[in-house]
């Protein structure tokens, strides 16, 4: 009897434990996403709070030796940090804004500048082609010829489309300046009113949660927090180096609009299994064989030496940044692209850090310690019959 009512409670509470679990799932794929859209002013301007408390703390510490008032110390405090970093947002808004604008506009101009010179290049393209007609089977001939149009239209589509997407983009920025400035507003009033009262906030909710599930969400956070952070500080860490190496080739080239280049870059380099080399090598193809062989080469090394340097880095950097292996990550990355795409390649490095994290966090060894249990007692109901 004994026996029977522990493999009841045991069942019980491997379901409930399963029912939590896919509420849990459903609440991440359903409900976050619309929490986090609702209300992504406010949890950035906590994320940005939470990070920047130590700091008011250390210095309202500091200034309550020189016997100034606590409160009237801390709001200062938390006012000047909050106009510190409004002043250092915008500003670091309007360069990036007004350097892309400024070099894709160039770029536009540029390319419709110049012409004649792509079509020329264009133009050696199609006779080099047609030179191989004696050695090419007729199909992959057309194949060629199709693809040399279809770039050229792309290109002077590109060029006219670019200038004015980009003006279009413009106005339809200041259009929706209201409602960036109430979202703005709203980001940088929660950002003083939450670092004016972070301790007290946070004690509060700490006075009103389970001891027990306190230490086992304060466990949870710790881990996740740690392996996430690692995460985007890798991603981050690499697109700097992506960055700073593709601003300093081209410059060292000289290369015109090298900014908006290395820029563009770095953003390809974070998308997995696809990296700079993807855009760079095929670049360096069409150059070479519009004739301009030193630009071509150039480009080529720069796509092969960057990937070698890469694929070197980023072991260690993502080693040591989250303690996920290499192997593990390529099977983030591949179950998420069979998941959902490329957003899955981003995400599901990050969800593998999490699930270790989770793992690693001790909470679900009860979970597992009934797992082993109920594997024991079905072998030995096998084996007994």
């Amino acid at each position: 009897m004994h026996t029977s009512s522990s493999n009841i409670k045991l069942f019980k509470r491997l379901l409930v434990r399963l029912i939590l679990t896919i509420l849990l799932i459903l609440a991440v794929f359903y409900l976050l996403p619309k929490v986090i859209h609702l209300l992504f002013p406010i949890l950035l301007a906590y994320l940005v709070a939470a990070m920047v408390n130590p700091l008011v703390n250390k210095i309202n510490h500091w200034l309550s030796k020189t016997k100034f008032n606590y409160s009237f110390s801390r709001n200062i405090i938390t006012l000047l940090l909050t106009l510190i970093i409004l002043i250092i947002i915008s500003l670091v808004i309007y360069l990036v804004t007004a350097k892309i604008i400024q070099e894709i506009i160039g770029l536009a101009l540029n390319i419709q500048d110049n012409w004649s010179n792509i079509v020329s290049a264009f133009e050696k393209l199609e006779s080099w082609i047609g030179k191989q007609v004696v050695i090419l089977p007729g199909p992959a001939v057309e194949l060629l010829e199709n693809f040399t149009e279809s770039i050229l239209n792309f290109i002077q589509n590109f060029s006219s489309n670019l200038l004015t997407h980009t003006v279009s983009s413009t106005g339809w920025i200041i259009s929706r300046t209201g409602t960036f400035s109430l979202n703005f507003i709203t980001f940088f009033l929660a950002l003083y009113f939450l670092m004016s009262d972070f301790n007290m906030i946070r004690g509060f909710v700490i006075q009103r949660i389970d001891r027990q599930l306190l230490n086992s969400l304060s466990l949870l956070k710790n881990s996740a927090l740690k392996g996430v952070i690692g995460y985007i500080k890798t991603q981050f860490i690499l697109a700097g180096i992506a960055f700073v190496f593709m601003f300093l080739a081209f410059t060292i080239y000289q290369h015109p609009y090298s900014f908006i280049i290395a820029l563009a870059l770095a953003i390809v380099d974070i998308i997995p299994l696809l990296g700079t080399i993807a855009v760079l090598v095929p670049w360096g193809a069409i150059e070479l064989i519009g004739g301009d062989t030193t630009k071509g080469v150039f480009l080529i090394l720069l796509g092969v030496i960057f990937f070698v340097f890469r694929r070197l880095t980023e072991p260690k950097v993502m080693g040591k940044q989250t303690g996920l292996l290499p192997l593990l990550a390529l099977i983030g990355i591949y179950a998420g692209i069979q998941f959902s795409g490329l957003w899955g390649a981003l995400l599901g490095p990050l969800v593998m850090i999490l699930a270790i994290s989770v793992f690693n966090s001790g909470i679900l060894d009860n979970t597992i310690a009934d797992l082993k249990e109920v594997y024991h007692k079905t072998a030995w109901l096998l084996a007994r019959n």
